[in-house]
């Protein structure tokens, strides 16, 4: 039979990994361009499965970068020209 201060030192310790990797996939949400707070609740939550939601969240901030940058050539480009076919 197991001793209950292993079983409450287990307990701990899997609660103390559980709120680092929450806030760890908080913080990658964020750099994301995504609001943190709900990201961590799912993390701390329901494990693997709100890691896996986090990690296929879309990167806000690239896209809008790309954005920028196709409506930069397309105001730069000549409006005489016609696009080829």
């Amino acid at each position: 039979m197991l001793n209950p201060s292993v079983i409450i030192l287990t307990a701990v310790i899997s609660l103390l990994i559980s709120v680092i990797a929450a806030f760890e996939f908080r913080n990658i949400a964020e750099m994301k361009g995504h609001t943190g707070g709900k990201y961590f609740a799912w993390c701390f939550l329901f494990g693997p499965v709100g890691w896996a939601m986090v990690i296929a969240l879309p990167d806000r901030n690239s896209a809008q970068t790309v954005l920028n940058r196709s409506q930069a050539e397309a105001d730069s480009a000549p409006a005489e020209e016609l696009p080829e076919l």
